[in-house]
């Protein structure tokens, strides 16, 4: 029983502390100032480990294999490059703004698989300003659209505008 009271004991004020601290004002939110380490670490592990299990489930439908790169090259255009930038473009100016700072998709995709890409895009991911676009295009349009993130990598800048020309 009196395990059972320390341990009842030490939830209670861990908790009271827990919310002390949330309302308290003290963290700050602000998107000009960095997270401490430990909040980026628990950020990022929460959201690799929300992403990856969801992703293995996307199945891919056949006509995937037959997007062409520069229909989803297009639609990253409009969409996609003010935050990330492009192959030859820079991040447009408010993105250096942003916090946590949109990632450089020329060097962060490949170890991704295009089905993380997919859901990742369908789904956004909240607290980073990653919207979804799940109600605002096709899954026709979001699988093009992954596809061309997939290979961004290997898209050189020419071909980049050459794509979004078309």
């Amino acid at each position: 029983m009196k395990i059972f009271l320390t341990v009842l004991s030490t939830l209670l004020v861990l908790t009271l502390l827990f919310l002390g601290f949330i309302f308290s004002g003290i963290y700050n939110v602000a998107a000009s100032k960095p997270d401490a380490p430990a909040i980026v670490w628990v950020l990022k592990t929460v959201r690799r480990n929300s992403i990856r299990p969801r992703a293995e489930e996307v199945i891919v439908p056949a006509y995937v294999k037959d997007i062409p790169t520069y229909a989803g090259l297009r639609r990253f255009h409009k969409t996609c490059e003010p935050c990330h930038g492009a192959p030859g473009v820079k991040p447009s100016g408010f993105a250096k703004g942003m916090y946590p700072r949109p990632p450089d998709l020329m060097k962060t995709v490949k170890d991704l698989s295009v089905e993380h890409i997919f859901w990742v895009i369908r789904n956004g991911i909240k607290t980073t300003a990653m919207p979804s676009f799940e109600k605002t295009l096709t899954d026709k349009e979001l699988w093009a659209l992954a596809v061309a993130v997939k290979h961004l990598p290997s898209t050189s800048h020419r071909k980049y505008e050459k794509a979004i020309k078309k």
